[in-house]
This record gives C-alpha cells, sequence and structure tokens, in this order.
C-alpha cells in the first residue's frame, strides 16, 4: 500500500471524535513520516487540502499538548509537497494564523517546532 492508500485511514483517525487523543496523536505522527516522503505533486489537491485540514485540526489551542507537538511536526514534514498551499494567500494565511496561536503553548517543545513552519510560511 502506497502513500495514497495509507493517508484515508490516518485522516480517519485523526478526524474521527471517538478515537482517543493518543490514537489521534500516533495517526499525527504517522502522517508526519508519510509525510516527510512526499514531494509536490505526489498526491491530488483534494489529498493534500485533507491532510493539512486534519494537521491544522490538530495544532488548534485546546488540543492536547502531545498532539499538537504531533501535528506541528507532522506539518514540518507536510512543507515539502504542500507548497502549493503556501503559495495562495489565503491557504497561507490560515496556515499562518493557527501557527501563530500555537506559538501560545505552554509546551516549549511545540513552541520551538513552530519556527520552521514560520519561516516557510513568512517565505512564500
Amino acid at each position: 500500500v502506497g502513500p495514497s492508500g495509507l493517508i484515508p485511514n490516518i485522516l480517519q483517525c485523526v478526524t474521527n471524535p471517538s478515537v482517543s487523543d493518543e490514537c489521534k496523536e500516533a495517526a499525527l505522527e504517522a502522517c508526519g513520516y508519510v509525510c516527510e516522503e512526499l514531494e509536490e505533486g505526489a498526491l491530488d489537491p483534494q489529498q493534500t487540502n485533507e491532510i493539512l485540514t486534519a494537521i491544522v485540526d490538530g495544532i488548534k489551542a485546546g488540543r492536547p499538548d502531545p498532539m499538537r507537538l504531533a501535528a506541528v511536526r507532522a506539518l514540518q514534514n507536510s512543507l515539502d509537497f504542500c507548497g502549493e498551499n503556501f503559495g495562495r494567500k489565503p491557504e497561507r494565511d490560515m496556515l499562518m494564523t493557527v501557527v501563530c496561536e500555537a506559538t501560545q503553548s505552554q509546551d516549549p517543545k511545540v513552541r520551538r517546532c513552530l519556527v520552521w513552519p514560520m519561516v516557510q510560511g513568512a517565505c512564500s
């Protein structure tokens, strides 16, 4: 099963409200590993958007810090293949808003991991 076959299963786990936070964290970590190997254009735009939606959901305020950290790392790993999304102002603005809000996390690991996505967004 290639990345495109794994992604729907991973995203289903991340977005299912009945799944525990620990399982969502693990799914976001898996998403990050899959994203690390993808290049721009490897997935269709809908799959890319679904991945980013799940990642953003994991970063949002109110999520447990371990889940936020896994989501931020997944975002870091997705930057190479979702360059088109950062190239569109509305999407970049939304992603940067979530990233900037996450800098308020009490967990220094989360704040530290946010540096690269902020730099990437600023350079787009």
